[in-house]
Protein backbone atom coordinates (compact mmCIF):
# COMPACT_ATOMS: atom_id res chain seq x y z
CA UNK A 1 0.00 0.00 0.00
CA UNK A 2 1.51 3.44 -0.82
CA UNK A 3 2.77 5.45 2.12
CA UNK A 4 0.70 8.45 1.26
CA UNK A 5 -2.50 6.21 1.52
CA UNK A 6 -1.29 5.34 5.01
CA UNK A 7 -0.57 8.34 6.02
CA UNK A 8 -3.91 9.73 4.86
CA UNK A 9 -5.83 6.81 6.46
CA UNK A 10 -3.83 7.02 9.79
CA UNK A 11 -4.96 10.84 10.03
CA UNK A 12 -8.69 9.96 9.54
CA UNK A 13 -8.28 7.15 11.83
CA UNK A 14 -6.05 9.83 14.64
CA UNK A 15 -9.42 11.75 14.02
CA UNK A 16 -11.06 9.02 15.93
CA UNK A 17 -8.51 8.44 18.77
CA UNK A 18 -8.69 10.44 22.45
CA UNK A 19 -5.20 12.62 20.73
CA UNK A 20 -7.97 15.15 19.20
CA UNK A 21 -10.02 15.41 22.19
CA UNK A 22 -9.04 18.76 22.53
CA UNK A 23 -9.48 19.57 19.14
CA UNK A 24 -12.87 18.42 18.52
CA UNK A 25 -14.46 20.89 21.36
CA UNK A 26 -13.00 23.84 19.64
CA UNK A 27 -13.59 22.52 16.24
CA UNK A 28 -17.53 21.99 17.20
CA UNK A 29 -17.80 25.27 18.67
CA UNK A 30 -16.04 27.10 15.69
CA UNK A 31 -18.51 25.77 13.41
CA UNK A 32 -21.56 26.60 14.75
CA UNK A 33 -20.63 30.02 16.70
CA UNK A 34 -21.66 31.40 13.65
CA UNK A 35 -25.20 31.67 10.71
CA UNK A 36 -21.81 31.45 7.72
CA UNK A 37 -22.16 27.83 6.22
CA UNK A 38 -18.39 28.45 4.96
CA UNK A 39 -17.46 28.42 9.32
CA UNK A 40 -16.52 24.59 9.00
CA UNK A 41 -14.62 25.24 6.02
CA UNK A 42 -12.56 27.62 7.40
CA UNK A 43 -11.65 26.41 10.78
CA UNK A 44 -10.44 23.03 9.36
CA UNK A 45 -8.35 24.30 6.71
CA UNK A 46 -6.81 27.23 9.40
CA UNK A 47 -6.20 23.98 11.41
CA UNK A 48 -4.81 21.61 8.46
CA UNK A 49 -2.39 24.79 7.69
CA UNK A 50 -1.38 25.08 11.31
CA UNK A 51 -0.87 21.60 12.23
CA UNK A 52 1.49 21.37 8.90
CA UNK A 53 3.37 24.15 9.71
CA UNK A 54 3.84 24.04 13.48
CA UNK A 55 4.44 20.34 12.78
CA UNK A 56 7.33 21.10 11.02
CA UNK A 57 8.54 23.87 13.08
CA UNK A 58 8.04 22.47 16.91
CA UNK A 59 8.64 18.98 15.81
CA UNK A 60 10.94 18.75 12.76
CA UNK A 61 13.21 21.31 13.27
CA UNK A 62 15.27 23.05 16.53
CA UNK A 63 14.01 26.48 14.90
CA UNK A 64 11.78 27.24 18.02
CA UNK A 65 13.10 24.29 20.79
CA UNK A 66 13.86 27.29 23.05
CA UNK A 67 10.19 28.44 23.21
CA UNK A 68 8.42 26.77 26.23
CA UNK A 69 5.24 24.35 26.23
CA UNK A 70 3.92 26.44 28.23
CA UNK A 71 3.80 29.73 25.78
CA UNK A 72 1.95 27.81 23.58
CA UNK A 73 -0.44 26.22 25.46
CA UNK A 74 -1.46 29.22 26.99
CA UNK A 75 -1.38 31.65 23.97
CA UNK A 76 -3.31 28.64 22.25
CA UNK A 77 -5.54 28.13 25.17
CA UNK A 78 -6.16 31.92 25.59
CA UNK A 79 -7.22 32.57 22.05
CA UNK A 80 -9.86 29.99 22.51
CA UNK A 81 -10.66 31.06 25.75
CA UNK A 82 -11.19 34.92 24.29
CA UNK A 83 -13.95 33.72 21.68
CA UNK A 84 -15.48 31.74 23.80
CA UNK A 85 -16.06 34.93 26.35
CA UNK A 86 -17.16 36.73 23.13
CA UNK A 87 -20.21 33.85 23.54
CA UNK A 88 -21.00 34.39 27.22
CA UNK A 89 -21.02 37.84 27.15
CA UNK A 90 -22.12 39.22 23.38
CA UNK A 91 -21.68 42.45 24.28
CA UNK A 92 -17.71 42.49 25.83
CA UNK A 93 -16.03 43.56 23.17
CA UNK A 94 -18.05 46.21 22.05
CA UNK A 95 -17.98 47.66 25.24
CA UNK A 96 -14.05 47.28 25.75
CA UNK A 97 -13.38 48.97 22.66
CA UNK A 98 -15.71 51.53 23.38
CA UNK A 99 -14.22 52.70 26.04
CA UNK A 100 -10.43 51.82 24.87
CA UNK A 101 -9.22 54.48 22.35
CA UNK A 102 -5.82 53.19 21.94
CA UNK A 103 -5.06 51.17 19.35
CA UNK A 104 -8.64 51.59 17.88
CA UNK A 105 -8.19 50.30 14.29
CA UNK A 106 -6.40 47.11 15.72
CA UNK A 107 -9.41 46.60 18.35
CA UNK A 108 -12.32 47.10 15.42
CA UNK A 109 -10.45 44.75 13.32
CA UNK A 110 -10.39 41.94 16.06
CA UNK A 111 -13.49 43.10 17.14
CA UNK A 112 -15.05 41.76 13.85
CA UNK A 113 -13.07 38.91 13.99
CA UNK A 114 -14.80 37.72 17.39
CA UNK A 115 -18.33 38.31 15.85
CA UNK A 116 -20.59 35.28 15.20
CA UNK A 117 -20.56 35.96 11.86
CA UNK A 118 -16.89 37.09 11.09
CA UNK A 119 -14.27 34.35 9.46
CA UNK A 120 -11.78 35.59 11.60
CA UNK A 121 -12.59 34.43 14.47
CA UNK A 122 -12.98 30.83 12.80
CA UNK A 123 -9.29 31.46 11.22
CA UNK A 124 -7.43 32.02 14.58
CA UNK A 125 -9.01 29.34 15.95
CA UNK A 126 -8.29 26.91 13.43
CA UNK A 127 -4.61 28.43 13.77
CA UNK A 128 -4.34 28.29 17.67
CA UNK A 129 -4.94 24.46 17.84
CA UNK A 130 -1.31 23.53 15.95
CA UNK A 131 0.65 24.80 18.26
CA UNK A 132 -0.81 21.85 20.97
CA UNK A 133 -1.37 19.64 18.23
CA UNK A 134 -0.34 15.91 19.81
CA UNK A 135 -0.68 12.89 18.13
CA UNK A 136 -0.30 9.46 19.44
CA UNK A 137 -0.20 7.86 15.62
CA UNK A 138 3.10 5.59 14.76
CA UNK A 139 2.60 6.91 11.28
CA UNK A 140 3.09 10.42 12.57
CA UNK A 141 5.95 9.87 14.37
CA UNK A 142 7.44 7.91 11.94
CA UNK A 143 7.17 11.03 9.61
CA UNK A 144 8.41 13.12 11.71
CA UNK A 145 11.32 10.79 13.11
CA UNK A 146 12.44 8.95 9.70
CA UNK A 147 11.41 10.70 6.26
CA UNK A 148 11.35 14.71 7.80
CA UNK A 149 14.94 14.39 8.38
CA UNK A 150 15.59 11.90 4.89
CA UNK A 151 13.98 14.24 2.88
CA UNK A 152 12.03 17.45 3.59
CA UNK A 153 9.84 17.22 0.23
CA UNK A 154 8.77 13.58 0.75
CA UNK A 155 7.57 14.55 5.18
CA UNK A 156 6.10 17.63 3.84
CA UNK A 157 3.89 15.64 1.65
CA UNK A 158 3.28 13.25 4.02
CA UNK A 159 2.00 15.56 6.94
CA UNK A 160 -0.07 16.82 4.48
CA UNK A 161 -1.40 13.66 3.30
CA UNK A 162 -1.96 12.96 7.40
CA UNK A 163 -3.47 16.37 8.11
CA UNK A 164 -6.26 16.01 5.31
CA UNK A 165 -7.28 12.56 6.38
CA UNK A 166 -7.40 14.39 10.21
CA UNK A 167 -9.29 17.22 9.16
CA UNK A 168 -11.45 15.88 6.41
CA UNK A 169 -13.45 13.76 9.44
CA UNK A 170 -13.03 16.88 11.31
CA UNK A 171 -15.25 18.57 8.91
CA UNK A 172 -17.80 16.19 8.35
CA UNK A 173 -17.89 16.67 12.25
CA UNK A 174 -18.47 20.62 12.10
CA UNK A 175 -20.80 20.30 9.03
CA UNK A 176 -23.01 18.00 10.63
CA UNK A 177 -22.94 19.65 13.87
CA UNK A 178 -23.81 23.22 12.31
CA UNK A 179 -26.53 21.43 10.04
CA UNK A 180 -27.82 20.13 12.89
CA UNK A 181 -28.40 23.61 14.74
CA UNK A 182 -29.49 25.58 11.90
CA UNK A 183 -32.18 23.36 12.37
CA UNK A 184 -34.03 25.40 15.65
CA UNK A 185 -34.12 28.71 15.76
CA UNK A 186 -33.43 29.41 19.17
CA UNK A 187 -29.84 28.21 18.22
CA UNK A 188 -29.29 31.43 16.04
CA UNK A 189 -30.04 33.64 18.93
CA UNK A 190 -26.36 35.15 19.78
CA UNK A 191 -28.21 36.32 23.29
CA UNK A 192 -29.66 32.91 23.76
CA UNK A 193 -28.77 29.96 26.55
CA UNK A 194 -27.45 27.97 23.16
CA UNK A 195 -24.50 30.45 22.09
CA UNK A 196 -24.13 31.44 26.03
CA UNK A 197 -23.32 27.32 26.66
CA UNK A 198 -21.61 27.30 23.51
CA UNK A 199 -19.27 29.77 24.78
CA UNK A 200 -18.74 27.84 28.04
CA UNK A 201 -18.15 24.94 26.04
CA UNK A 202 -15.09 26.78 24.43
CA UNK A 203 -13.79 28.29 27.38
CA UNK A 204 -13.92 24.70 29.51
CA UNK A 205 -11.78 23.96 26.07
CA UNK A 206 -9.03 26.29 26.53
CA UNK A 207 -8.71 26.25 29.94
CA UNK A 208 -7.84 22.38 29.36
CA UNK A 209 -5.16 23.38 27.32
CA UNK A 210 -3.20 26.16 29.66
CA UNK A 211 -3.60 23.79 32.68
CA UNK A 212 -2.24 20.76 30.36
CA UNK A 213 -5.28 18.59 31.74
CA UNK A 214 -6.12 17.80 27.95
CA UNK A 215 -3.01 15.56 28.13
CA UNK A 216 -3.38 13.84 31.24
CA UNK A 217 -7.02 13.26 29.93
CA UNK A 218 -5.20 11.85 26.52
CA UNK A 219 -2.80 9.71 28.61
CA UNK A 220 -5.44 8.08 30.92
CA UNK A 221 -7.74 7.36 27.81
CA UNK A 222 -4.76 6.04 26.25
CA UNK A 223 -3.78 3.58 29.16
CA UNK A 224 -7.11 2.50 29.68
CA UNK A 225 -7.07 1.10 25.85
CA UNK A 226 -10.27 2.84 24.77
CA UNK A 227 -10.52 3.99 21.56
CA UNK A 228 -7.11 2.09 20.37
CA UNK A 229 -6.08 3.24 16.73
CA UNK A 230 -2.15 2.36 17.25
CA UNK A 231 -3.21 -1.21 16.37
CA UNK A 232 -4.47 -0.72 13.01
CA UNK A 233 -1.79 2.11 12.17
CA UNK A 234 0.70 -0.69 13.06
CA UNK A 235 -1.09 -3.66 10.71
CA UNK A 236 -0.68 -0.96 7.68
CA UNK A 237 2.67 -0.12 7.99
CA UNK A 238 3.41 -3.89 8.25
CA UNK A 239 1.83 -4.32 4.39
Amino acid sequence: MPFLLIAFLSGVLTALAPCVLPIIPAVIGGSVSGNDHKKPYIVTFSLLISIVVFSLILKGSTLLIAVPDLFWRILSGGIIIFFGLTLIFPMLWDKLTSRAKLFERSQKLLGGASKKDGVGGAILIGIALGPVFTSCSPVYLLILSTILPRSFAEGLIAIVAYALGLCLVLLLVGIFGQRIIHRFDWAANPYGWFKRSLGVFLVLAGLLVVSGLDRQIQQLVITTGILDITKVEQRLLGQ
